[in-house]
């Protein structure tokens, strides 16, 4: 009971299908944008980084719409990654890259790290188990409060 009354206040007003979504449709724009279906002739390091950027959105994406595990939807993001991979190994104009394959899993652990560390928080806020207030020690909070003759005396 208290842990979904935490996960109602956690949300918000939000309606829960439309922000399942939200992953994929950035996903389709990222896509549309930059071109990731076909070659889009960037250097290097960039190649990389939208590699990274795509399989995040698409772990994050795999993870909202179908709501299954954290790790099913990695391995699934990963396996698109590997399988990509392969295709274009078959085409003639694409080049397979273990470098791209690197460059997919990362953005699938970022994502997929990202996510358990959220839950996890989401989950010790919602327990309410304190971990979050620190006590100070009496001598402590005694020396953080100035007394009355250490201001006077200061003062003179």
């Amino acid at each position: 009971m208290k842990r979904e009354a935490g996960r109602k206040m956690m949300t918000g007003n939000f309606d829960r299908p439309l922000i399942r979504l939200l992953p994929f449709l950035s996903l389709a724009i990222y896509g549309a944008a930059f071109g990731l279906v076909f070659n889009s002739g960037l250097a290097h390091p960039y190649d990389k980084l939208q590699h990274i950027a795509f399989y995040g959105l698409l772990t994050l994406s795999i993870h909202s719409l179908l709501r299954c595990r954290l790790r099913l939807s990695a391995a699934l993001a990963f396996a698109i990654g590997v399988a990509g991979e392969a295709l274009q190994a078959l085409t003639p104009h694409h080049q397979a890259s273990v470098l791209d394959i690197a460059a997919n899993s990362l953005g699938v652990l970022v994502v997929a790290a990202m996510i358990a560390l959220m839950r996890s928080e989401e989950e010790m806020a919602i327990e309410g188990d304190g971990a979050d207030l620190i006590e100070l020690p009496a001598a402590a909070q005694l020396s953080a409060v100035p007394s009355s003759s250490s201001a006077s005396s200061s003062a003179r």
